[in-house]
C-alpha cells in the first residue's frame, strides 16, 4: 500500500520527503544509497531537520570493515554525517529487528521536536540471502497533532525576515560572485568587504552594500541588527580578533547573532565558530538553510 516514486537526484528526492509532510502531514521515506547519496541527499535532510519536519531515510553502508568487498570507492562515515541533522541514526545488523527498527523510526521522527531519522542497513544484509517473514498487519501509527501556529496563512502570522550580513574577504574565487549576489537578492542581505576583495564587489554590484564600516571587535559586532547574521566568507579573520563565541545555528550568548563561517585557513585553531570547508561557490545552500 505504499506508493513509491523512482527520483534520479538524491537531493531532490530529499526535498520532495521533506514535501510530502507539509502537504499531507505523512512521513515520506528517502531510500538512496551509501556515499555520494548520503552527501547528495544532507541538504534536504538538512533543511527537514531545521523545519523540524519528519523525515525517514534508509540508506546502505558499504564499507571494508564489512567484509562486502564491493563500491569501496564510496566508503564514507555515514552515520558520522547524518548525526548532527537527524534525531537518530541507527545501523541494521539483523534482518528480524528490520520491522521493528522502522517502526521505532517512524516513531521517533514523529514525536515532538519532529525531525529525520536514518536507517543504515548494514552491507551484509545485501550480499548474503536474507529470509523475511510476513509482515503482520498493524494499525496506522497514530501521529501526534501538528502545532496548530504551523499550520496558519503566512498573511496572518508572517515569518520573521532574515537581512544577513556578508563580510567579505581578499579570499573570495570570483566564481563565487554571481552565487553571493543571487542570495543576497533573495534574502535582503547586506555586504561589507575587506582587502582586495572590495574592489571586486564594489564596481560590480554597489547598490547592495551598507554604509556601516566593518567592526573590528565583539562590540561593534554586537551593535549590528539583532536579525542579521553574519556570514564570513573568505576572510583570514586578522581584521576581526574578537568576534562573538557562537556558530551556525546556535546565536552567541548575549548578543543574538548567528556567525557562520566559510572556508577560512583556521580551521581547528577556534572550534567555537562553524567551519564549511566546500567550494566558494556553494556557501549559498549552508547559508540559506540556517
Amino acid at each position: 500500500g505504499l506508493a513509491t516514486v523512482l527520483i534520479t537526484n538524491e537531493q531532490s528526492a530529499a526535498y520532495m520527503a521533506a514535501g510530502v509532510w507539509a502537504a499531507t502531514r505523512e512521513i515520506a521515506c528517502v531510500n538512496i544509497i551509501g556515499g555520494p547519496g548520503v552527501t547528495h541527499a544532507l541538504p534536504g535532510v538538512a533543511h527537514a531537520h531545521w523545519a523540524r519536519m519528519p523525515l525517514l531515510l534508509i540508506c546502505t553502508d558499504i564499507r571494508t570493515s564489512y567484509g562486502a568487498g564491493h563500491f569501496q570507492l564510496h566508503e564514507v562515515n555515514n552515520a558520522g554525517i547524518l548525526a548532527p541533522y537527524c534525531k537518530d541514526v541507527t545501523t541494521l545488523r539483523d534482518e528480524d529487528c528490520a520491522l521493528a527498527t522502522v517502526l521505532q523510526a517512524v516513531h521517533t521522527a514523529s514525536q515532538p521536536p519532529y525531525g529525520p531519522v536514518a536507517i543504515i542497513v548494514g552491507s551484509h544484509l545485501l550480499t548474503q540471502p536474507q529470509v523475511v517473514g510476513v509482515v503482520p498487519k498493524r494499525p496506522p501509527l497514530a501521529l501526534p497533532a501538528y502545532p496548530q501556529p504551523r499550520l496558519a496563512p503566512l498573511a496572518t502570522s508572517p515569518l520573521p525576515r532574515r537581512e544577513p550580513l556578508v563580510i567579505v574577504g581578499p579570499d573570495l574565487y570570483p566564481t563565487a560572485v554571481p552565487s553571493l549576489m543571487a542570495w543576497l537578492e533573495e534574502t535582503n542581505g547586506r555586504v561589507m568587504t575587506m582587502c582586495a576583495a572590495k574592489g571586486l564587489i564594489d564596481e560590480t554590484h554597489p547598490r547592495w552594500l551598507c554604509n556601516a564600516p566593518t567592526p573590528q571587535s565583539e562590540t561593534e559586532v554586537r551593535r549590528l541588527p539583532s536579525r542579521a547574521e553574519v556570514v564570513l566568507l573568505g576572510c583570514n579573520l586578522n581584521p576581526l580578533p574578537a568576534l562573538p563565541s557562537g556558530h551556525a545555528g546556535t546565536p552567541a550568548p548575549g548578543s543574538g547573532l548567528e556567525v557562520l563561517v566559510v572556508g577560512h585557513p583556521l580551521v581547528g585553531t577556534r572550534p567555537h565558530w562553524q567551519h564549511i570547508d566546500t567550494d566558494p561557490a556553494a556557501f549559498v545552500m549552508a547559508a540559506t538553510q540556517g
